[in-house]
């Protein structure tokens, strides 16, 4: 149902329209302006998503090389491993467990554990990339070159708030993805250095009820060696169907 306008209204109405002035919402009733408001703060809504969801992916993020990686299931390659059964199966789980998580959102941490060079990054990623289609905000962070920030920080002043604001970041993304934890220990028998240790810890107690990706070249009773065991208590799954363990697999990075 349209308003009733009085003919001066009208009048003005068209006067303005001959100026290249939009009049079209005078004629809205409340709840077709009510309608109109709630569309355009969803379509707000909906470009801060985006533009959020791009900025955690490729801005706050820690990558190795400073550049963000992409990886999806479909490029997974079972054939390059000898083992190709173990290579498939490995990637089956994995894609399992995404769709637990993305498809029927349930939210659970997952560890990737196997030796260097045998696809747990690039498994990481390609969930990571199905939890991006659906909108979600996603983290990368190398914990090696976290701790490299950690290690210099104190000599160059400016990578103090940088580390603060990843920190916050960490807390903040809907999915974390931890990549090579364990790297950044002083050694399988030393642990992390402390104020790395605090930082995570507080990582790891504000993200109860989110979605945190695990990969390690170490064994869990390592982890707990390096690490206060609470932080490793609460950040790896003791759930086996959430811990992807790649069996009999060889190196196949390219050098």
């Amino acid at each position: 149902m349209e308003l009733a306008l009085s003919p001066v209204i009208l009048k003005l109405m068209n006067e303005a329209k001959r100026r290249g002035i939009s009049v079209d919402d005078v004629r809205e009733t409340p709840d077709q302006r009510a309608q109109r408001e709630k569309e355009f703060e969803d379509k707000q809504r909906k470009a801060w998503r985006k533009g959020m969801k791009k900025k955690f992916w490729e801005e706050y993020s820690v990558w190795p090389d400073g550049k963000p990686e992409e990886f999806t299931f479909r490029d997974w390659r079972p054939n390059i491993q000898e083992n190709v059964e173990a290579t498939k199966y490995v990637a089956r789980q994995t894609l399992n467990i995404t769709k637990e998580l993305v498809e029927q959102g349930k939210s659970y941490n997952v560890v990737f554990l196997g030796t260097p060079g045998v696809g747990k990054t690039s498994l990481a990623l390609a969930m990571a990339n199905e939890f991006r289609k659906v909108g979600k905000f996603v983290m990368f962070v190398s914990t090696t070159e976290l701790k490299r920030m950690y290690d210099n920080m104190y000599d160059k002043k400016d990578l103090i708030p940088k580390v603060d604001n990843i920190v916050t970041w960490m807390k903040k993304a809907e999915v974390l993805i931890l990549d090579d934890f364990g790297t950044e220990g002083m050694g399988r028998d030393k642990g992390v250095r402390v104020d790395m240790q605090n930082s995570m810890y507080e990582v790891v107690n504000a993200r109860k009820g989110k979605t945190t990706l695990i990969t390690t070249n170490n064994r869990i009773e390592e982890l707990q060696a390096m690490y206060d065991p609470k932080i490793i208590s609460r950040l790896i799954p003791k759930n086996k169907d959430h811990q992807v363990v790649f069996k009999g697999m060889e190196d196949v990075r390219e050098v």
